[in-house]
């Protein structure tokens, strides 16, 4: 255990109508490539599966209780670190 870069908490605003919370991922600014790495009731969730030392790029999407999917927020650019020092 320890930090090593891979995981990281999503914080983000809530909507009222959102039922469901939706995390993309992508390498590229432009969101090329996005996967959808994590579903969340809530903002807070842990993300996993990351690399650290890499530039990526986070999107947040909801779905409301209809199944209307929103657009996605605007982009956050993020790089993790790997700080586990016992390798």
């Amino acid at each position: 255990w320890g930090y090593d870069g891979t995981c990281c908490h999503v914080n983000f605003r809530e909507a009222a109508a959102a039922a469901a919370y939706h995390v993309w991922v992508s390498a590229y600014p432009d969101g090329r490539g996005a996967v959808a790495l994590a579903a969340m009731p809530h903002s807070g969730g842990l993300l996993r599966n990351l690399r650290p030392a890499v530039p990526l790029y986070l999107w947040v999407s909801y779905t409301d209780a209809g199944g209307q999917v929103s657009r996605p927020s605007n982009r956050l650019q993020i790089e993790l670190v790997d700080a586990f020092g016992r390798k």
